[in-house]
């Protein structure tokens, strides 16, 4: 669900005098000169010295805060994503600027779908994410919050979502357990927030997946157990997903035991009554959202099938390749707003002003043509074929940079 029309006008505020020359000297970013940036970035990040590649994963990190449109940056996105993924196995230093990076770089060529799904690919492989219960310490939150931002640029429909949220989950699960003591509670929290963005890409008829695919998506028994936490920031993220949950009446999948524990739990929270002996009390804020949440969840009930057919047939009216737009939400325009802005950072303004991804029914978000089925596996080919002249292309053109020496002998 891209953020809109709303997002832009959010975005309208003109950027504070000196902007650009907070970028670590990456100040100029017209015409050529974001192709010298990219180039010289690239270059670095396949360094051999750690250095070196940390000063390149950087710069490309300030280039792309800044927002560099897709058909200056071509396939080389590609080749810069080989050498963050080989600077995750280095210290945590790097492995923090490379997570920051590849989430960057998906949401600035996000609104081509080859380039994105291809990192999104190359993200759900990395090893962290074969082993997510083993995820823990200071690069949890940067890999969960990359793993969001990569699912958010490249999901079209739940089943590009479902792999992300079943990582997370795992994630959640594992933490819940209490066999992981540190940094737990800073772990669920990005681990909810990645969820809660991940729910407002989420359209379709949902009714005919399976009973454990809906499990799967929405534990619903799960998250009854977050809400008993004693930490008022996961209290808060898992409020906000379940929020979205409720808006976009995704809690009609919950089971009838799940549904009444639920219902129970809210109340208690929306009388700012945690139930349990705490070691603090709901803020007004906190009071407030359950309210909202009880009250969502109950006009959801009363509504019933009339309600979810006319979503629907909003959620049908996006062109194919997109993500559904829902022109009904609130809660979910909140949470990508959130997530956005402190992800993004200081880029957040040039990418809600320049990036078509977050624009409502974008022309270049929407120029992928339908591929019949016939010619998907020949289509694919061809992509792979032009990724791979890409990538031979940008390492020649690395080596010459690097020895441009040996042209004066």
């Amino acid at each position: 669900m891209p953020p809109g029309r709303w997002f832009r006008d959010y975005a309208r505020v003109p950027a504070p005098a000196g902007y650009l020359s907070t970028r670590s000297g990456f100040n100029n970013f017209g015409g050529m000169e974001n192709l010298d940036v990219i180039d010289t970035c690239v270059n670095g990040i396949h360094e051999k010295r750690r250095s070196k590649r940390e000063a390149g994963i950087a710069g490309l990190v300030g280039a792309l805060e800044e927002f560099v449109p897709m058909d200056r940056i071509d396939y080389r996105c590609l080749t810069a994503l080989e050498g963050c993924k080989a600077s995750l196995l280095g210290r945590q230093e790097s492995a923090l600027l490379a997570y920051r990076a590849i989430g960057l770089l998906a949401l600035t060529v996000g609104a081509n779908r080859d380039c994105s799904e291809e990192i999104l690919a190359n993200v759900l492989a990395l090893p962290v994410f074969s082993k997510p219960r083993s995820m823990s310490g200071g690069t949890a939150r940067a890999a969960l919050d990359c793993l969001a931002a990569v699912t958010f640029a490249a999901a079209r429909c739940p089943e590009d979502a479902e792999p992300s949220i079943k990582i997370i989950w795992a994630v959640i699960k594992h933490n819940l357990a209490g066999t992981n003591a540190s940094n737990t509670d800073i772990v669920l929290n990005a681990a909810l927030s990645a969820w809660a963005l991940l729910l407002t890409t989420l359209g379709g008829n949902l009714r005919t997946q399976p009973h454990a695919w809906k499990e799967a998506m929405f534990p619903y028994g799960d998250l009854v157990k977050l809400l008993d936490t004693d930490d008022s920031a996961v209290l808060t993220a898992a409020g906000e997903a379940l929020a979205v949950c409720a808006e976009l009446n995704l809690t009609r999948h919950a089971t009838p035991k799940d549904m009444q524990a639920l219902e129970s739990k809210v109340a208690d929270l929306a009388s700012g009554s945690r139930g349990v002996e705490e070691d603090y009390d709901l803020t007004g804020e906190q009071c407030v959202m359950f309210r909202q949440i009880s009250t969502m969840v109950k006009a959801k009930q009363e509504q019933g099938d009339g309600w979810e057919e006319e979503d629907l047939m909003m959620r049908r009216s996006a062109p194919s390749s997109q993500r559904c737009v829902l022109k009904v939400s609130k809660w979910a325009r909140l949470v990508q707003l959130n997530f956005l802005k402190r992800f993004l950072g200081k880029g957040f303004v040039k990418h809600a002003r320049d990036n078509p991804l977050l624009q409502e029914n974008s022309s270049d978000a929407a120029a992928v043509d339908e591929v019949p089925s016939g010619k998907s596996k020949q289509c694919r080919f061809g992509r792979e074929k032009q990724w791979s002249v890409a990538l031979r292309r940008d390492r020649m053109i690395g080596w010459e940079n690097k020895n441009a020496f040996s042209q004066l002998l």
